[in-house]
């Protein structure tokens, strides 16, 4: 459960790296080194979480299954 629960995390701070690299681009056009930042962020969570969903399935903890599937 602890898991789930940090993949989401780490998405929403995805989300918040993004949407601040957004606003910098937006508010801030020559300031390049900030965006450069945020972006570096997030595609360093977007490799973590990337991991974590290994790490999640092949220790059993998530697997491949739809519900609708029938194999829980």
């Amino acid at each position: 459960m602890w898991l789930k629960i940090l993949i989401i995390f780490l998405i929403v701070l995805m989300l918040f790296s993004l949407s601040g690299a957004l606003y910098t681009l937006f508010r801030f056009p020559n300031d390049s080194k900030t965006m450069v930042y945020l972006l570096t962020v997030r595609i360093c969570l977007a490799v973590l979480i990337v991991c974590l969903l290994m790490f999640g399935y092949f220790s059993g903890q998530l697997n491949m299954a739809a519900p609708w599937s029938g194999h829980y």
